[in-house]
C-alpha cells in the first residue's frame, strides 16, 4: 500500500452519481490557495468481442496516461482543469496492471501537490488522507470494488439524483493533506 496523504480519492458504487462534480467543487474551493492536480483513473477489463472503436476505454498496452491540456475537450479531466486544477491526468489501465500503472502516474505528480483523484479501485493501492464513496439513493446494483472498499471509506455519501447528503465544504485542505471537518 502506497501512503499518499496529499491524495483525496472519490469512488462510487455506480456511474452518474456526481463524482466529477464533487471533485470539481473541491478543486475550485482550493485552487487559488494550493497547487492541485486532478486525476481520473479507469481500471478496465478489455472486451475482446467488440471493436476498438466501440470500446470507449480502448488503449494499447497495459495502461495509458494522458495529460489533459484542452479545457474544452468535454472530458472529466477538462472539467477539473476548468475548476482550477493546475494539471490533470487520465489513467486507463487493465485491472491486472493497476499497481504498475499507479506507480507510473505517481512519478508525474510532485509530492508537494494536492491531488483529487476520481477512482474506486485505486484505493486498493493508495492509502489517501481522505477516501469518499458515493452511492445512489436506493441503489441495489453495486460495483464489486465498492463492496470490498466500503469499510475503508472515511465517509459514505448518498446521491439522490440531484445532490449529495454531503457538502464539499466539509473537505479541508491544509499542510499538503486533506481531512474532513469535524
Amino acid at each position: 500500500m502506497i501512503k499518499k496523504p496529499n491524495f483525496l480519492i472519490i469512488g462510487s458504487a455506480s456511474r452518474n452519481v456526481g463524482k466529477t462534480e464533487l471533485a470539481c467543487r473541491i478543486i475550485n474551493k482550493y485552487a487559488g490557495v494550493f497547487n492541485i492536480t486532478g486525476l481520473k483513473i479507469s481500471a478496465v477489463t478489455i472486451q475482446k468481442n467488440i471493436s476498438d472503436s466501440e470500446n470507449r476505454h480502448y488503449f494499447s498496452g497495459d495502461f495509458e496516461i494522458t495529460e489533459e491540456t484542452d479545457k474544452q475537450s468535454g472530458k472529466d479531466t477538462a472539467r477539473m482543469l476548468r475548476a482550477g486544477a493546475s494539471k490533470t491526468y487520465r489513467l486507463k489501465t487493465v485491472i491486472e496492471q493497476m499497481e504498475k500503472a499507479v506507480r507510473a502516474v505517481l512519478e508525474r505528480i510532485p509530492n508537494d501537490t494536492l491531488v483529487v483523484c476520481e477512482s474506486t479501485s485505486v484505493r486498493n493501492f493508495i492509502e489517501p488522507s481522505v477516501f469518499l464513496l458515493i452511492t445512489m439513493k436506493n441503489n441495489v446494483s453495486v460495483k464489486q470494488s465498492y463492496e470490498i472498499l466500503f469499510s475503508l471509506a472515511d465517509r459514505v455519501i448518498v446521491f439522490d439524483q440531484s445532490d449529495w447528503n454531503f457538502s464539499p465544504d466539509q473537505v479541508i485542505a491544509e499542510k499538503n493533506q486533506w481531512r474532513l471537518a469535524d
